[in-house]
């Protein structure tokens, strides 16, 4: 099965970036800005280019045409938990995704966020809600590293670079390993059947209308 390039923003500690990998996605790049997370992704693929950097000043005309842009923008600008400011939010980093889409021109494009990205929900309903019973979850141990890294989809090979709080903070913020794969394998799929529809010449594309 033949690779597919993909240049990956926001890559993180990996979790996208691993399940795209078994999608059968090659990586021309992966860029992340937290330098804990950039060290996670080199100890665990050496031979990837981990470009440490924050993508307002990364072109994306350098890898122009890859199969897929991918990446996780961070989503405290559109999260409920947060203050919701979207687009005022100096995190909101979906313009610079756009942009880096226009200047690479990839095949596919997959980001990933939260709901409020689209439902645009502002917080007021929360206004009135902090006390509620006690959740079962208040009483159960702390989960290690290993633990949350299992539960979050990383194999247990999967190291994480930093102290005990940035590692945390990886595991929390990654996407999961197998949705990632998951989506990616239907991303690739749809590349492959419309390559193959391209190919296939005019008469077998109007038999198959």
């Amino acid at each position: 099965m033949p690779e597919l390039t993909c240049l990956e923003i926001c890559a993180g500690a990996g979790g996208q970036s691993l399940g795209l990998e078994q999608a059968g996605f090659a990586h021309a790049a992966a860029v992340e800005i937290d330098p804990d997370a950039c060290q996670t992704l080199r100890i665990n693929r050496p031979a990837w280019n981990v470009i440490a950097k924050d993508i307002r000043n990364f072109n994306g005309a350098d890898y122009a045409h890859v199969d897929l842009l991918a990446g996780g923008v961070p989503c405290p600008p559109f999260s409920i938990a947060g203050k919701q400011l979207g687009a005022d939010d100096e995190r909101d980093l979906f313009p610079q995704a756009l942009r880096l889409a226009e200047e690479c021109e990839p095949t596919s494009v997959m980001l990933e966020n939260v709901r409020g990205l689209s439902t645009g929900v502002d917080g007021t309903a929360l206004a009135g809600a902090p006390p509620q019973p006690a959740d079962p979850v208040d009483y159960l141990p702390r989960l290690t590293l290993e633990m949350a890294a299992v539960l979050q989809g990383f194999p247990p090979a999967w190291r994480f670079s930093g102290r005990k709080t940035a590692s945390y903070r990886q595991i929390g913020n990654a996407f999961p390993p197998p949705v990632a794969r998951a989506v990616g394998g239907s991303i690739r799929s749809a590349i492959e059947a419309a390559r193959q529809a391209s190919s296939a010449g005019p008469e077998r594309l109007l038999s198959a209308v």
